[in-house]
């Protein structure tokens, strides 16, 4: 089982963007890696600071890393800034920021002197939750959503497992991704994406595949009335590529 969000070594880079979007990435300076040299993976999710020379300005959030020419980091979710907000700084183009992978507070364990957990800190009841789909629906490159599934009161973290049946007619190779996607209690925001798994599939010699997943998020101020939407999509346009099961089990870990 993968975690959702990830963290790299010795990570420092220069980028001269501008506004709230996407950061480019620049060279690292001496005795720093860039996060190829340090070991990151295209698509995956990290937690890193942005901030201004001066340090008088600054971002914590969490981004996708993408390879490429050039390589960039997205900003999906600002933690919070130097105006003490949860809103994206707009950075000033041209000007030299620092980005550095860092490790955020209310992301990690905190440990009593003896180096142990405390036990006051371990969610101790579990609440299972659950949602089976059966059909036939061709997917997409956009995201086809499937079941929903509410997480129960006062879940302080949950783990989700999924399984999908996927059955493809198409003589092109194409990945399928299962995505669940963590939205508020309105459902106008989408907090948190969690990658659940992905699979190739081609009607020669995987025309039928069963697509199993995992995936685990902790909720730092316990909010209640979240949900989960379970999404599917193909990475390329060809059909059929189809799904006809897809089951969804989610453990809500609570305190006792």
């Amino acid at each position: 089982m993968a975690d959702q969000v990830y963290l790299l070594d010795r990570v420092r880079v220069a980028t001269v963007s501008g506004g709230t979007g996407a950061l480019t990435i620049g060279a690292a300076p001496s005795g720093y890696l860039t996060p190829s040299q340090a070991g990151a993976q295209s698509g995956r999710r990290y937690t890193w600071l942005c901030e201004t020379e001066d340090g008088v300005t600054w971002e914590v959030f969490e981004g996708v890393y993408t390879a490429g020419s050039p390589q960039t980091i997205s900003r999906n979710r600002t933690i919070r800034n130097s105006s003490g907000g949860t809103s994206a700084v707009n950075f000033d183009a041209g000007s030299t920021k620092r980005i550095t992978c860092v490790a955020v507070s209310d992301r990690l364990p905190y440990y009593d002197s003896d180096g142990k957990l405390p036990g006051a800190a371990i969610p101790r009841r579990v609440v299972l939750m659950g949602a089976d789909w059966n059909g036939s629906v061709n997917l997409t490159t956009s995201d086809t959503a499937f079941v929903v599934v509410g997480l129960a009161l006062d879940t302080k973290a949950f783990k989700i497992t999924v399984q999908a049946r996927l059955e493809s007619g198409s003589a092109t190779a194409t990945t399928v991704s299962l995505t669940a996607l963590l939205r508020d209690a309105g459902d106008t925001t989408t907090t948190a994406t969690l990658d659940l798994g992905r699979a190739i599939v081609h009607s020669a010699n995987s025309r039928y595949v069963t697509l199993t997943g995992q995936a685990q998020y902790g909720l730092p101020t316990g909010p209640n009335g979240q949900f989960l939407r379970f999404v599917a999509k193909i990475d390329q346009s060809v059909t059929p590529i189809a799904i006809y099961e897809y089951r969804v089990i989610v453990e809500c870990f609570q305190e006792s």
